[in-house]
């Protein structure tokens, strides 16, 4: 199961997301427009950007089932 970034375009955010890529960590990494930003890690495999609006639940609902951790 992949672990859910929340905010993953963010400082905080990318960092979350590339240490777990560099760990052979499969990564839910969210957004606001679905898309992930870094040039460097958006071709891995494991990396599965996804929209995620924490201001309307039923996105954060979908972005976190089926997640190890969030």
């Amino acid at each position: 199961d992949p672990f859910c970034v929340i905010g993953a375009n963010g400082k905080t955010g990318t960092k979350c997301v590339q240490g777990l890529l560099e760990r052979n960590i499969p990564v839910r990494a969210t957004s606001r427009s679905g898309l992930y930003v870094d040039d460097a890690y958006s071709k891995n495999p494991l990396l599965m950007p996804m929209a995620c609006d924490v201001t309307n639940p039923s996105t954060v609902e979908t972005a976190v089932r089926g997640t190890r951790a969030v």
